[in-house]
């Protein structure tokens, strides 16, 4: 089974460069550069520095304990080994995890900060972070700053001084997502303390938009400050579990658009442990929306939509098993004479997808562009993930004897005046996973996720569909483009 689960997992990072190189990390790591060796891994400064735009860092088991920062380089894509038994990453200084570029990517770690000055346990500064589990003692759990969180657990409980599991407070534009995760706190009460979440401006324009989330907090669950008059602070929450927002009522605009969401209390194994689990009545359960979800996963690795929709939170409720023991009175079957049935044959025929079209080829952006329709045929009942990746500039460089393609730097900037050393490198934008039927399927694709809007240029449409017994057809891909709506002509 974990296999399978790492087989979907990897199947999410699809935009990730095929000749990429995989560092390796362990607690006790003595190995040296490149730290390529799975079997004499690298300490963890060791093999980060290693590293390069499209490489990966897998992390072996165990506990990291760190007496400073841990900066993620840009276009690299750092992971536990593990989804049982995860890598922990311990910090004590004032800085913990940090994501500082768009193509940073973290995913199946737990990240716990011990000092409560400075930052945050995990800061997302752009990047991604994906079935991530931070918490501190006291303070701040996690920062984003235009990045995306999902599938995730950021928590603070008891804070002696305050708590906040989730801040979005830097002084500059940005626009930050949350999915499907679960931000909570209890501690200290202050002005913006023991809160589930926050969004706190100066002279900017930021937006905080948290979907299929909960968020909770001692003294309040959501706030929203707008500290400057030129500010403009607006929290965005779609099929969210929060119980008030706060308006700081500071000189800026703060705004909070709110849709589907609920308000009674989720229902928590042991919160005040650390194990933010749903117990069985808990109203987050199936209450989420399925067209938003992230990915299959939720953040121990357990299938997403495993009931008749998406939970609401990082993780993904159980139900029971059909029977129980039981029959349908609720008394014990009779193990009597008849002989146990023979178990059902193992699935291992992989699913078909093909005819994967997009009609027409082009997305408008506008009020007039009401999209496309994606259309492609199954063989079986089968979830496909489709991945959209964007096409940007690229600079060619060889690593090691090896040519790849990789993000322009200051060194590399000027290798772009020569055509031969241009290349294309794609990211990933958006990642949209449906249940299907044998045959054909139909869905719409537009420009507009949410209330982000897809810039114009050259996209790809990666697909691959997964059937229930977890095996996996030939990726398809459909390459597309976004326009802008032409302008009226006068007459």
């Amino acid at each position: 089974m974990l296999a399978l689960l790492l087989a979907i997992a990897a199947l999410l990072m699809l935009a990730a460069s095929a000749g990429a190189a995989t560092r390796y990390a362990a607690p006790a790591g003595a190995g040296a550069a490149p730290c390529e060796n799975q079997g004499n891994p690298c300490a963890l400064d060791s093999a980060l520095a290693a590293a390069i735009a499209g490489d990966e860092v897998e992390l072996a088991p165990g506990t990291y304990n760190r007496g400073s920062r841990v900066d993620v380089p840009d276009d690299v894509y750092m992971y536990g080994a593990s989804l049982e038994n995860r890598a922990h990453i311990v910090i004590d200084g004032e800085v913990g995890l940090v994501l500082g570029g768009p193509d940073a990517l973290v995913s199946d770690l737990d990240v716990t900060k011990l000092n409560n000055s400075g930052t945050a346990a995990l800061i997302v500064a752009n990047g991604t972070a994906a079935r991530v589990r931070a918490n501190t003692d006291d303070g701040y759990a996690c920062f984003i700053h235009g990045g995306l969180l999902a599938d995730s657990l950021c928590y603070v409980v008891d804070a002696p001084t305050f708590g906040v599991a989730l801040n979005d407070g830097f002084n500059s534009s940005h626009e930050s997502v949350v999915i499907n995760s679960t931000l909570y706190a209890t501690g200290a009460p202050s002005a913006f303390s023991a809160r589930g979440a926050g969004l706190a401006v100066g002279d900017n324009i930021s937006e905080l938009e948290l979907v299929n989330t909960i968020a909770r907090g001692e003294t309040g669950d959501l706030q929203i400050r707008a500290n400057h008059a030129d500010g403009e602070a607006d929290l965005i929450t779609w099929n969210s579990n929060y119980g008030s927002v706060a308006f700081f009522g500071g000189p800026g605009q703060e705004t909070h658009t709110l849709g589907a969401d609920q308000e009674e209390q989720p229902l928590f194994v042991d919160p005040e442990n650390g194990d933010f689990q749903q117990l069985a009545g808990s109203p987050t359960i199936d209450a989420g929306d399925d067209t938003e979800v992230f990915g299959l996963l939720g953040v121990l690795g357990e299938a997403r939509i495993q009931g008749e929709g998406v939970d609401i939170g990082a993780y993904e409720f159980a139900p029971p098993p059909p029977g129980d023991g039981a029959d349908g009175d609720g008394e014990e079957e009779d193990e009597g004479s008849d002989p146990p049935s023979p178990g059902p044959e193992v699935d291992t025929v992989a699913p078909k997808l093909w005819g994967l079209q997009l009609a027409p080829g082009r997305l408008l952006i506008g009020k007039r562009g009401r999209g496309s329709i994606l259309s492609y045929r199954l063989s079986e009942a089968a979830r496909t993930v489709f991945v959209i990746q964007r096409a940007l500039r690229g600079v060619r460089v060889q690593v090691r004897g090896k040519a790849r393609c990789a993000k322009p730097n200051r060194r590399t900037r000027r290798l772009l005046r020569r055509k031969a050393r241009r290349c294309v490198r794609w990211r990933r934008i958006r990642v949209l996973s449906r249940a299907g039927k044998p045959g054909i399927n139909r869905l719409r694709l537009t420009a507009r996720f949410g209330r982000r809007i897809l810039p114009p240029g050259r996209y790809r449409l990666a697909a691959r569909a997964i059937d229930t017994a977890g095996n996996r057809s030939k990726i398809r891909t459909r390459g597309f483009r976004v326009v802008r709506r032409p302008a009226a002509r006068r007459r």
